[in-house]
């Protein structure tokens, strides 16, 4: 069996614990090599790898090898374009932590670079390949529920972020900069049409003491007048029995549909007709690893993945109106791709 050989850039998101894990389960994928250049988290990257995985403290000497195709790269935000820019001109594909950078002006930039090397560039979104938010995108369009009135996300999280997730110059910003992608990117990909506009409140109000923002709430209005919101705030409670959830609740014309994607379930409830009422359909599939199983089949298979850049970029577009829209208390239009 051919395989896609893959390193790993950083551990400074934890996230790349489970992206190495998805690896590891998948057959056709090789995880050659690691580089971490912060000697205190070897400990933790050592105990994430293979034996038979090289630990390296050099970013440029992973990226020189030639037995490595791709890399997986879960470094702080603000050193995202960095990092991935050398890797895509080093030849090599590029699966990138969320968000893929923290401006419209760096997303842009390793989009035009992605494109000029050849080489695919997909964001870290597993969401929508969880077979929950996948049944629900079927459900609608299928024409269950109706014609799509509203969505509501939220990507909650403990009062637990510390390091440079709280630190502005490393993190580019707080819940917003974090939390946002994954709600917005599951109503944008659900509901089939972009963010037009954002209006968006912010502040530090779970823990005063932080220097970025931790709670938020978000309005958006898709193309087509379609609304939304998204709470994506670090404001669960510490003895709350989950670390948090990413939720959607899609309300329609005839029904709606809710599913938590930290639970192990999606909710149905219909109005009308033979199946009218409330029915739970029980999934138990890791997200995590249809990401990265799509991610090495389509570099593989040489064809499209099913997320690309230009879905990072959007990502990326809504977080810095969110901003804007969050100092300014107004609304702000959401910039279109480049192109488009």
């Amino acid at each position: 069996m051919k395989k896609l050989r893959l390193g790993a850039i950083s551990f400074d998101h934890p996230h790349q614990h489970g992206w190495v894990q998805a690896a590891r389960d998948l057959p056709m994928v090789e995880l050659v090599a690691a580089a971490e250049p912060v000697r205190e988290q070897w400990a933790a990257a050592r105990s994430a790898l293979p034996d038979s995985t090289l630990l390296l403290e050099s970013i440029a000497e992973l990226l020189a090898r030639d037995d490595i195709d791709a890399v997986t790269i879960c470094s702080a935000n603000v050193c995202h374009r960095e990092h991935a820019a050398a890797a895509l001109r080093a030849g090599k594909h590029v699966f990138l932590e969320k968000p893929i950078a923290t401006n419209v002006a760096d997303a842009t930039a390793l989009l035009e670079l992605a494109a000029a090397t050849n080489r695919i560039l997909i964001p870290a979104y597993p969401c929508r390949f969880d077979p929950r938010a996948a049944d629900a995108k079927w459900r609608i369009d299928a024409g269950q529920i109706g014609t799509v009135l509203a969505m509501h996300a939220t990507n909650h999280l403990q009062k637990t972020p510390v390091g440079w997730f709280i630190d502005p110059e490393l993190s580019g910003g707080g819940t917003i900069m974090d939390h946002i992608v994954h709600g917005i990117d599951l109503m944008r990909w659900i509901g089939g049409r972009e963010v037009a506009e954002i209006y968006a409140e912010a502040g530090t109000l779970a823990r005063p003491e932080l220097r970025v923002d931790d709670v938020a709430m978000l309005l958006t209005t898709f193309e087509g007048g379609v609304v939304g919101s998204c709470d994506p705030s670090w404001d669960r409670p510490l003895k709350s029995t989950n670390w948090g959830d990413v939720s959607l609740r899609i309300l329609g014309s005839e029904g709606a549909l809710e599913f938590d994607l930290t639970g192990q379930f999606l909710t149905r409830t219909l109005e009308t007709g033979p199946a009218a009422g409330v029915r739970k359909v029980q999934f138990g599939d890791s997200m995590n690893e249809l990401l990265m199983r799509e991610f090495a089949e389509a570099l593989l298979e040489d064809r499209t993945p099913a997320v690309t850049d230009r879905d990072g970029w959007r990502g990326v577009a809504c977080i810095e109106a969110a901003y804007e829209s969050a100092c300014a208390h107004r609304a702000v239009k959401v910039a279109g791709l480049p192109g488009d």
